[in-house]
């Protein structure tokens, strides 16, 4: 087991004086605390999009240098990412498949997201 760092994801808007603040750019940033401990996991890169797959978000992409399409559940993905059809990157570890649990895509916690 190795002690990591938990982080929490959080999107600040930054806006031109006086311009509306859709016009501003989203910037992901990262909250940390050495709270909790877990497991080795593997990471990998993904490139994707994200879809509405029932009521969830899935992430329908490929994984490094794969060329197999395959879709990832991720437990961490923020309000801002939940757009059908947003092409994104991100950075994730594999979680673990529960026991008896049919999940709508390879579970997958985001350590870091970016719009393409």
């Amino acid at each position: 087991m190795k002690k990591l760092f938990s982080i929490a994801l959080f999107a600040v808007t930054i806006t031109a004086f006086g311009q509306s603040p859709v016009v501003g750019e989203e910037i992901a940033g990262y909250y940390a605390s050495d709270n909790f401990t877990i497991n080795d996991q593997e990471k990998v890169n993904i490139v994707g999009t994200v879809m509405l797959k029932g009521d969830e978000y899935i992430i329908h992409g490929t994984a490094g240098n794969s060329t197999e399409v395959m879709d990832y559940y991720p437990s961490n993905l923020t309000r801002m990412f939940k757009v059908d059809g947003l092409r994104v990157s991100l950075e994730a570890t594999l979680d673990p498949i529960p026991d008896g649990v049919k999940l709508a895509g390879t579970p997958i916690t985001i350590i870091s997201i970016q719009k393409l």
